[in-house]
């Protein structure tokens, strides 16, 4: 059984994120979710996907690449490696790594939120908009990153 996790480590954009309830956050709901599962201990990370005019590409769930718009991306599964390639631009819209050093799991995503902004988090960075964060340690926060949320997040926009 999965359950919500509450001890964790994950990079995300060349940022850590530790034991924080929502990485990201837009208008107080969580961009990404975390689970362990507790059979294993095993952490999973769960989002969708979106294309700049809302369409939902792929999902991910616990780590691994449920859906995906077959006609578009394409799906890459591993031991230790999961990954989304865009077909027309050969572009890799998401990483997901287990395991590797100085974090349970390693993301990266490039990704649309609700209100169309970009969000391309890489291996080394995280671009939002016109702010970009790299090498950040968010420690025990309610929120890592706030989008158009209540005031108490690490890093707050609008």
């Amino acid at each position: 059984m999965w359950e919500v996790a509450d001890s964790f480590r994950v990079k995300l954009g060349g940022n850590f994120f530790t034991n924080c309830r929502s990485l990201i956050s837009f208008k107080d709901e969580p961009v990404f979710e975390l689970f362990r599962r507790d059979s294993d201990n095993r952490l999973g990370i769960e989002f969708h996907v979106y294309t700049s005019d809302g369409r939902r590409l792929a999902t991910i769930r616990n780590g691994n690449v449920v859906g995906g718009d077959t006609e578009r991306v394409e799906i890459m599964h591993g031991a230790n490696r999961h990954a989304i390639r865009d077909k027309a631009t050969g572009e890799e819209l998401v990483s997901i790594e287990k395991d590797p050093s100085g974090a349970e799991l390693a993301v990266a995503v490039k990704t649309y939120l609700p209100d169309r902004r970009l969000l391309d988090a890489t291996h080394d960075k995280l671009t939002l908009g016109n702010v970009v964060s790299m090498g950040c340690e968010f420690n025990g926060l309610e929120v890592g990153i706030g989008i158009r949320c209540k005031p108490g997040a690490g890093i707050q926009l609008q």
